[in-house]
C-alpha cells in the first residue's frame, strides 16, 4: 500500500501530542460521528476503548492531512483497519490510501467519486445493457448507490470478511479495480435485480444481497470477468477522457 515506506511511529505520536487539544471543522465532525449509534453499535466498536482508538487515528489524520475533506466514510474505513492493525499502522495505511490512490475521492466536492460513478454507469450501459435499461426505467441513480461504496471502499455495505478480501485486491491492483468491483456487485445479483418493480424494491433487494455476501470469491470472479471486458488501461483512459 506504500504505508510501510512511510511508517514512522514518532510522527504519529508527535501529531497526537501536538494536536491533542486542537479543534477544527474536521475534528468537530469526527467527534459528532463518534457519537453515531451505527458506529458505536458495530461489533468492532463496542466499548469506549475501541471508540477512543478510532478517535485518535481520525484526529491525527485530520491534522496531518488537512487537504483531505473528512467524511463519515473515513471513520468506517478506520473502524475496519483497527481490527487488523495497530493505531500507527492504521494511520499510515490511511495516509497512503488518500495520498496515492484516492486523493480525488476526498477532495472538495468528491470529484473523483462522481467521475467514477459516471464511469460505472457507462460500463453497465455498454456491457450489461439489459440491467442498465432496467435501472434507467426505474430511475435508479448510480451515484446515489455507488458514491457511498466508493467513499468507504465498500466498508459501508459489505460484511467484514468480504471488505477485507476486496481491500487485498485494491491494495494489490490499485484504484481502478474499484470500478470493476462496483460493476460486479450489480452483475452478481442481476438475476434478482431484473425482477424488481420499483426503485425502492431494487435498492432493498440489492442492500439485502450485499449484507449477506459472505463469500467474496464469487464477487472477485465476476469482477475479474469485468476486468477482462474492461482492462485497467481502458478504465484509466475513460477516466482521463
Amino acid at each position: 500500500s506504500g504505508a510501510f515506506n512511510r511508517f514512522q511511529t514518532s510522527i504519529y505520536k508527535h501529531t497526537l501530542d501536538t494536536f491533542a487539544d486542537t479543534s477544527s471543522l474536521s475534528t468537530a465532525h469526527i467527534d459528532e460521528d463518534l457519537e453515531d449509534a451505527f458506529l458505536r453499535d458495530h461489533p468492532f466498536c463496542i466499548g469506549d476503548t475501541a471508540v477512543a482508538r478510532i478517535c485518535r487515528v481520525l484526529r491525527s489524520f485530520a491534522h496531518a492531512q488537512p487537504h483531505v475533506a473528512y467524511m463519515r466514510s473515513i471513520s468506517r474505513i478506520v473502524r475496519y483497519l483497527l481490527v487488523v492493525c495497530a493505531e500507527e499502522e492504521a494511520f499510515w495505511i490511511l495516509t497512503s490510501l488518500f495520498e496515492d490512490k484516492f486523493a480525488s475521492y476526498h477532495s472538495r466536492g468528491c470529484v473523483g467519486v462522481f467521475a467514477d460513478c459516471a464511469l460505472i454507469q457507462d460500463l453497465l450501459a455498454s456491457s450489461h445493457s439489459k440491467l442498465s435499461a432496467h435501472m434507467k426505467s426505474l430511475e435508479i441513480s448510480v451515484p446515489a448507490i455507488c458514491s457511498g461504496w466508493l467513499l468507504s471502499l465498500f466498508a459501508d455495505c459489505l460484511p467484514a470478511e468480504t471488505v477485507f478480501r476486496i481491500w487485498d485486491v485494491i491494495l494489490y491492483h490499485g484504484k481502478n479495480v474499484l470500478v470493476n468491483i462496483a460493476v460486479g456487485l450489480f452483475v452478481l445479483f442481476d438475476y434478482k435485480l431484473l425482477n424488481t418493480k420499483s426503485a425502492s424494491e431494487f435498492i432493498e433487494v440489492l442492500n439485502g444481497e450485499l449484507a449477506r455476501l459472505l463469500e467474496p470469491e464469487a464477487l472477485i470472479k465476476v469482477s475479474d470477468l469485468e476486468f477482462r471486458e474492461t482492462p485497467f488501461d481502458t478504465i484509466s483512459a475513460m477516466r482521463a477522457g
